[in-house]
């Protein structure tokens, strides 16, 4: 029933991805995806809750997460950055510029990706809804690390959001509270989340240890591909400081920033 439910996640995010090209052409703003991957991804979480075959606590509280954790950052998005009028995604402008004719085409096969990811990380949702012993220590403890995760993200959001705010710091780079100790700490807080749910299905029997390898892609794909490193290349160039904030401040663990 498990696998059933897993490989029924693909026409379900192909059809997702579909609808958000649909929306991108008619709206030429391609960061719509970024919206649809955690609501697509917290949708999965829910879908895998409901049809699961595990303890009916644990399946609750993975249905209760998931979209908690999906609703919260896709909104976010959606309210922060696809909604801001006649602003697009500077990754995505880039795109445009680098495959001409060819945008339409490629930004499609690009969406598709996000939809095999989604399929990859519901591995970790699998394996918690498919575990029939009742709520214990690892279910709660890694429930509290995804609820932990989810607080400090919306909280690195709310004071970046803050600081832009201010015009006094247009050009610069945030300096408060989380971004003092991480010059990524909503990435940070993001990969905690994955974190929090590869501990809630490490007691599954037998294959608990699949959910370790979302954590492994979610730090990857932030630290080397589609996180940090386009997001860094942008703010050198936005930001005059920024090169002396990457000097000083961790790139992603939180940690005390160096005195230069």
């Amino acid at each position: 029933m498990a696998w059933s439910l897993w490989f029924a996640l693909i026409p379900f995010s192909f059809l997702c991805f579909c609808l958000a090209w649909l929306i991108q052409k008619r709206t030429g703003d391609a960061a719509i995806v970024d919206v649809f991957w955690p609501y697509v991804v917290g949708a999965s979480g829910a879908i895998v809750a409901y049809w699961g075959t595990g303890d009916d606590g644990r399946r609750a509280l993975l249905g209760i997460l998931a979209l908690l954790w999906g609703v919260r950052l896709g909104t976010h998005i959606l309210t922060d950055r696809v909604l801001t009028p006649g602003h697009e995604d500077r990754r995505y402008t880039q795109m445009r510029d680098d495959w001409g004719d060819l945008f339409q085409l490629l930004i499609f096969r690009f969406y598709q990706y996000q939809g095999i990811s989604v399929f990859g990380l519901s591995l970790v949702f699998i394996a918690i809804a498919a575990n029939p012993a009742p709520l214990g220590t690892f279910a709660i403890l890694g429930a509290l690390v995804v609820v932990f995760g989810v607080i400090g993200e919306t909280l690195a959001d709310q004071q970046l959001q803050a600081w832009r705010f201010n015009p006094d710091n247009k050009g610069k780079s945030c300096r408060g509270g989380l971004w003092a100790v991480s010059r990524h700490p909503n990435y940070f807080f993001e990969w905690l989340v994955w974190v929090g749910w590869a501990i809630m299905a490490i007691s599954t029997p037998y294959w608990g240890f699949v959910g370790l390898l979302p954590v492994g892609i979610m730090y990857v794909a932030m630290n080397y591909f589609t996180g940090i490193p386009p997001n860094e290349r942008q703010n050198l160039i936005a930001r005059s400081d920024y090169s002396l904030y990457q000097s000083e401040v961790s790139a992603f663990f939180p940690w005390f920033p160096k005195q230069t």
